[in-house]
């Protein structure tokens, strides 16, 4: 991973990007619902997937994928680029000054974000998930 990260952000500068990140986000979900005692829906999902957002010649401009090869990270980080090129081309609104996203000094940076939970629902059993919403679907039927 940190192999196409770091080719992606060498192609943005080759191009002519003022400043380049890149976003890679992983998400699990599961998906139940329970109507009138039935189950009708259990799905779990993982999906993975990456983002380029790139400043070239002041503009902005960004894209995604969630194919991790090679080709397709050149293909997502040079349209980044064409489509900031692009935005550059419209004028700016005289409300709004002069135009073009002038930044500061340049900060190198890693992070990760896990959002803070008490329990975390991925180690609940599936069974127990539906236990729980069929309980909550015979009580709403008495209402």
């Amino acid at each position: 991973m940190d192999e196409l990260i770091a080719r992606a952000l060498d192609l943005a500068r080759t191009q002519g990007a003022e400043y380049a990140d890149i976003r890679v986000v992983n998400t699990d979900q599961e998906r139940y619902a329970v109507k009138n005692g039935v189950m009708e829906t259990l799905s779990i999902d993982q999906s993975q997937g990456f983002g380029v957002r790139v400043l070239v010649d002041g503009s902005w401009g960004f894209a995604s994928s969630h194919d991790f090869s090679r080709t397709e990270v050149d293909r997502v980080t040079l349209l980044a680029t064409e489509i900031a090129r692009a935005s550059a081309l419209v004028p700016p609104v005289p409300s709004r000054g002069k135009g073009g996203v002038v930044l500061g000094t340049p900060v190198t940076s890693r992070g990760t974000y896990v959002t803070p939970i008490e329990i975390d629902p991925f180690t609940i059993s599936s069974e127990q998930k539906l236990q729980l919403l069929m309980r909550a679907d015979e009580t709403m039927a008495l209402v």
